[in-house]
């Protein structure tokens, strides 16, 4: 039997975050103190969760711009609601599940059917969705008073210590990671990822499992936004700006191919919070915001070239062992 090898990608992400943790217990050692640790995951939690939407979609060979959006519009719409009719929790958890599914049910439309590369139609639709935001807003923002008290409960609440919902956050990426190495839905979806073409000649409609993902991306943006509100406790029509910039980059460093086909949720939940932790200390060190967004950016391009590399690495091997 032989055993299975770590690839590059995972060597390289646990080298980092061990190291991260390493240099930051010396040198910044406030980071670790407990409200601070309690605060990293619950901001991580929010990011854990809309990535596991955005690994879906990279798995299919597509990209999700629009997800700060929807999770913007989505918190700020349930915010709304209850401030206008009340409306309880009961409801409202529904509401915005169905709001995200709705609107990433329009993404993967485009995508599918209209032929429009996903990276511009979820970016022009990023743009409408938070157009939208603006208007429904009409100058005004929800606040604490606006959002129901189960909401902020559950954002405050503990087991053993840890924050719910990081809790929920980890349970998503271990529920999505079964489901898509050991279910018929998640084999397809890696068939269609890994080759469109060739999954159509084996009788699998392509158009359905993109919009799937799309639809499970809005999801889960949909649960992200009730979080985001909680946390926050405050929405308004520019917040979650650059989020999908962070889910994007948790899956990549996680092991997710931009290439299509291949999907790590366990690895993007760690991606996510080693790049909550990097973003944390830059805060906590006082460094400036646009020195934040530049050294962001340099994570996801150190991350992109070497998932390519090991990509293509992998990719050569298997080429090499069948021409052997």
């Amino acid at each position: 039997m032989t055993t299975r090898r770590p690839s590059p990608l995972a060597i390289v992400l646990a080298s980092i975050l061990v190291l991260t943790i390493v240099l930051v217990a010396i040198f910044i050692p406030t980071v670790f103190t407990s409200q601070n640790l309690g605060n990293l995951a619950l901001s991580s939690s929010i990011v854990m969760i809309a990535a596991a939407g955005q690994t879906l979609v990279l798995m299919s060979r597509n990209l999700d711009l629009s997800q700060g959006a929807m999770v913007m519009l989505v918190a700020l719409s349930t915010g709304l609601v209850h401030s206008a009719t009340g409306a309880p929790i009961a409801f409202l958890v529904p509401f915005a599940i169905i709001l995200g599914a709705v609107l990433g049910a329009t993404n993967g439309l485009i995508v599918a059917y209209l032929a429009v590369p996903s990276i511009i139609a979820t970016l022009g639709m990023a743009g409408v969705y938070r157009g939208v935001g603006f208007f429904v807003a009409d100058g005004s923002q929800v606040s604490r008073n606006d959002l129901p008290s189960e909401l902020i409960d559950f954002a405050k609440a503990q087991t053993l210590s840890v924050p719910l919902p990081f809790v929920l956050a980890v349970v998503t990426a271990i529920l999505f990671s079964f489901l898509s190495k050991r279910t018929v839905p998640g084999r397809v979806l890696v068939a269609v990822g890994f080759n469109e073409s060739a999954a159509r000649l084996r009788g699998i409609e392509t158009k359905p499992v993109v919009i799937a993902t799309f639809v499970l991306s809005g999801v889960l943006c949909g649960v992200a936004a009730l979080l985001f509100a909680g946390i926050f406790g405050n929405v308004n029509p520019s917040d979650a700006n650059g989020l999908e910039l962070q889910t994007i980059a948790a899956a990549i460093i996680g092991g997710t191919s931009i290439a299509g086909g291949r999907g790590n949720f366990l690895g993007t939940a760690l991606g996510a919070l080693l790049l909550a932790l990097i973003l944390n200390v830059l805060r906590v060190s006082d460094i400036d915001p646009l020195w934040q967004l530049a050294i962001q950016g340099l994570v996801i391009l150190f991350a992109a070239t070497v998932a390519l590399r090991s990509t293509s690495d992998a990719n050569n091997t298997e080429q090499r062992k069948v021409t052997a």
